[in-house]
C-alpha cells in the first residue's frame, strides 16, 4: 500500500475513534465501531511489506544473435581442356553449345544422349543450369536439373558438414522434397546440385534414390569460360 493512503487511513481511524467517544446515542456507537474497526485493520496492513521475490534460479544466458553469411566467389579448379566429352557437346543443341563458354564454372551435363538432345543449357554471371524433360517407353515424363554457382554462402559459426553419401569420388547428400529427389555436392571447388522430377510422385524414377545416383554418377564435363584458362 502506498504511503500516503497509509497515512490518510491512520487520520481517518483517529477520527472514527473520536466521533465514538463523542457519539450521544448508544444506536451510533456500533456503526461508528465497526467503521474504526475495518480502518484500524487497513491502517494495520500499512506495517506489512512484501517480501522481494527471490531471484531466479539457473537464469537462462543470455543469447546472440546469429552472424550473417559471408558470400564469396570460390576458387575453380578447372579441368583440362583435353577431358572435356566432345561428343556429349556436339549433341547439344546449337543454342545451348553457344552458352558453355559464357558458363563461370566447369559445365557438366548427362552422358544419356536422351537427355542431352532435349537439354537447354542457360549461363549467367555466377551459375549455369541444363535442364532436360524426357518421356520414356510407357509415357511416363521426368525433368532432370543440373545445376552449379561460383558463388557461396559461408557461417562462421556453422561448422561445415559431411555428406553421409558418396557419389563422384565425394562426400554428398542426397534429399527429397516434395516427392523430388536432389542431390548436391562439391566439384572442382563449385557446389553442384542435380534434381530429378516425375510427372507421378509414384514413378520409380523419383521414389528410390538409384536413378539420381546414376544420373549423377553419368554427368560428363564439356567445357565452360575457363577450359582455356580464360576463366573470369
Amino acid at each position: 500500500m502506498a504511503a500516503t493512503n497509509c497515512h490518510e487511513l491512520t487520520a481517518l481511524a483517529s477520527k472514527f475513534a473520536a466521533a465514538a467517544s463523542k457519539s450521544p446515542t448508544k444506536s451510533a456507537a456500533p456503526a461508528s465501531i465497526t467503521a474504526l474497526s475495518i480502518a484500524l485493520l487497513l491502517v494495520g496492513g500499512c506495517d506489512r511489506t512484501e517480501a522481494p521475490a527471490p531471484p531466479a534460479k539457473n537464469p537462462p544466458a543470455p543469447t546472440s544473435a546469429p552472424r550473417a553469411a559471408t558470400t564469396r566467389i570460390v576458387d575453380i579448379a578447372w579441368p583440362p581442356e583435353a577431358s572435356i566429352d566432345r561428343a556429349a557437346r556436339a549433341a547439344l543443341a546449337p543454342e545451348s553449345a553457344a552458352a558453355i563458354p559464357q558458363s563461370p564454372v566447369p559445365v557438366l551435363v548427362p552422358r544419356d544422349p536422351a537427355l542431352l538432345a532435349r537439354g537447354v543449357l542457360m549461363a549467367e554471371p555466377n551459375w549455369y543450369s541444363f535442364t532436360t524433360s524426357v518421356v520414356d517407353a510407357q509415357d511416363a515424363k521426368y525433368h532432370v536439373v543440373v545445376s552449379a554457382s561460383r558463388v557461396t554462402h559461408q557461417h562462421a559459426d556453422i561448422p561445415p558438414a559431411r555428406g553421409p553419401v558418396r557419389l563422384r569420388g565425394t562426400d554428398a547428400f542426397v534429399t527429397r522434397n516434395e516427392g523430388i529427389p536432389s542431390a548436391t555436392w562439391v566439384e572442382h571447388g563449385v557446389a553442384y546440385a542435380l534434381d530429378v522430377e516425375c510427372s507421378s510422385p509414384t514413378h520409380a524414377r523419383c521414389t528410390g534414390d538409384e536413378f539420381l545416383e546414376s544420373v549423377v554418377e553419368s554427368l560428363v564435363y564439356i567445357g565452360g569460360a575457363g577450359e582455356r584458362g580464360s576463366a573470369p
